[in-house]
């Protein structure tokens, strides 16, 4: 939700699908099936890197799927190191959520525009200080068409 919420307050076009986030995959639909057609028709994936993300096998399944798309591929960490993120992903230039610089980088690089990325950036912070806390993981994946 605050990457959603960092990209729609830059003004970034473009429809973001987050599979965890309620709503994105209407109740009765087959989840696989709707993963399966964002990961096809998505033009930029942003893999958002946690402690708790980095292991899950999901993440590691659609990174592989938006890799071989041959379409913009973004790495971004909240929580972690730019040095935990294992090769292949790790490859790529990673940028950190909890730098304001890094931050409106990646806005930029999709069309937008962050004046505000000190805000974001604390509340990122805030959000992998409760995940340490709380041991639910705060900040999703996410991908945009």
């Amino acid at each position: 939700a605050l990457m959603c919420s960092a990209l729609n307050q830059a003004g970034v076009g473009g429809k973001v699908f987050v599979a965890s986030r309620p709503g994105d995959i209407p109740p009765g639909n087959d989840w696989l099936e709707s993963i399966r057609v964002h990961l096809r028709h998505a033009s930029t994936y942003i893999i958002l890197v946690t402690k708790h993300s980095i292991d899950r096998r999901w993440v590691w399944f659609e990174t592989g799927a938006a890799w071989m798309s041959g379409q913009r591929l973004i790495t971004v960490v909240a929580g972690l190191d730019k040095a935990d993120v294992p090769v292949p992903l790790g490859a790529h230039q990673v940028l950190s959520i909890h730098d304001p610089h890094e931050l409106r980088a990646l806005v930029s690089a999709l069309g937008g525009d962050l004046t505000d990325a000190d805000s974001i950036c604390r509340v990122a912070d805030s959000l992998v200080t409760r995940e340490s806390t709380n041991g639910a993981p705060a900040l999703p994946n996410t991908e945009l068409r």
